[in-house]
């Protein structure tokens, strides 16, 4: 793949958490396996299965089939118990750690389950009722579902620094951390004063940061916002000189009637409300304050480090 096509790629996010026990979950990590599993059947259409979850087996048959190549990032979810001699790609597997690899155009999905030679029996989609029958006729526990990726890529944790929400999904869209995922499965530095550098999580800390460098007195009171805030109702809640401070953080171009009007209640209620959008403008009663500008203020001093750190994904 050229650095031009990884580029171009979308990215998916993907979790192993799905029956069969640790060591399994570990394997299949090492595979590089994208695996469902929901019920004992051989097809990747949801309408099939009882669990509404198994829609995502029919995300993964459609990003295998697609003309499109996708980045996924993998992972283990936390509940696995990862052995300690576990490797894969010649690295110590690890909780935090992440495979990041390609689905390739035109990929087959596959079933599997597990032989008794320690690995797995596998069958490509549209061979169902082959798979069911050496299904029944073996002694394995569970019918998984697979996507394998390729050209996989190792991302240790204190370097995988995508803190934004990863679902507990089998298979999820995540086009909107797709510029990350390219830098980081390339080892690439994404420009620092461009907004769509930053993740939402990123945004909402460098917006509290602006407001410390611009206001001396602000102090944030709790951690909002985001994917593991504590006050989903706003991202920034602090105070400055005795005013209480809200913000609303938005990585994109335009202003949300929604979010001015809850903004300029609290104003009205004697609130210092902060806006943060990309291009600013203006509104009656709140601060309208444009990322770029965050960015710019940040620029100079240590705080250039601070937007290095968050936007370097080379070695």
């Amino acid at each position: 793949m050229t650095q031009r096509s990884i580029s171009d790629m979308e990215a998916r996010c993907a979790c192993l958490a799905c029956s069969g026990g640790s060591e399994r979950l570990v394997d299949f990590y090492d595979r590089g396996w994208v695996v469902g599993h929901y019920e004992e059947l051989a097809s990747f259409d949801s309408a099939e299965y009882q669990d509404r979850g198994a829609w995502q087996i029919d995300e993964m048959r459609k990003a295998a089939e697609s003309s499109d190549a996708y980045l996924c990032s993998l992972r283990l979810a936390s509940k696995i118990s990862i052995p300690e001699d576990a490797m894969t790609q010649g690295q110590k597997i690890t909780s935090g750690q992440r495979k990041i690899g390609i689905i390739e155009p035109d990929t087959t999905p596959m079933y599997a389950f597990a032989s008794g030679d320690g690995g797995y029996e596998t069958f490509p989609i549209r061979k169902e009722d082959e798979t069911e029958r050496a299904f029944e006729e073996s002694d394995a526990d569970h019918l998984y579902k697979v996507v394998s990726l390729k050209e996989t890529r190792i991302i240790e944790g204190d370097r995988y620094r995508l803190n934004e929400y990863e679902t507990p999904n089998t298979f999820s869209p995540w086009e909107t951390f797709s510029s990350q995922v390219q830098s980081l499965y390339a080892g690439e530095t994404l420009p620092e004063m461009e907004p769509g550098s930053y993740t939402g999580d990123q945004t909402e800390l460098l917006c509290e940061e602006y407001l410390r460098v611009v206001r001396s007195e602000f102090f944030p009171l709790m951690q909002t916002g985001g994917a593991t805030g504590t006050n989903q109702g706003f991202d920034i809640l602090g105070e400055a000189d005795g005013t209480p401070v809200v913000g609303e953080v938005k990585n994109n171009s335009s202003i949300d009637s929604d979010v001015v009007d809850d903004l300029q209640h609290h104003a009205a209620r004697g609130a210092d409300a902060y806006y943060f959008v990309r291009g600013g403008g203006s509104r009656e009663g709140i601060t309208v304050v444009a990322i770029e500008e965050v960015l710019d203020t940040l620029s100079n001093d240590y705080h250039r480090r601070m937007l290095n750190r968050m936007t370097s994904y080379d070695e």
